[in-house]
């Protein structure tokens, strides 16, 4: 799944400290939101990344891996 914003980019030093736990640019933020997220998709053996470009805007990507089922007969 892929969400663009198509809006004003991530600064470059920013973007690289975005998913640190406690990085926020936020007064009221505590930096913990994309920490936990990334943590989560990890630990289901997933991706998450964020790009930013200015001609382009901000992407989110999240990749997940297919559920494989058994049949149970």
């Amino acid at each position: 799944m892929q969400i663009n914003n198509g809006g004003t980019p991530i600064h470059p030093s920013i973007l690289e400290k975005i998913m640190t736990p406690f990085f926020t640019t936020k007064v009221t933020g505590n930096g913990l939101g994309l920490a936990i997220v990334k943590r989560i998709i990890t630990a289901h053996q997933g991706q998450f990344t964020i790009t930013s470009e200015a001609a382009t805007g901000t992407t989110v990507t999240v990749r997940l891996p297919l559920l494989k089922q058994t049949c149970k007969t």
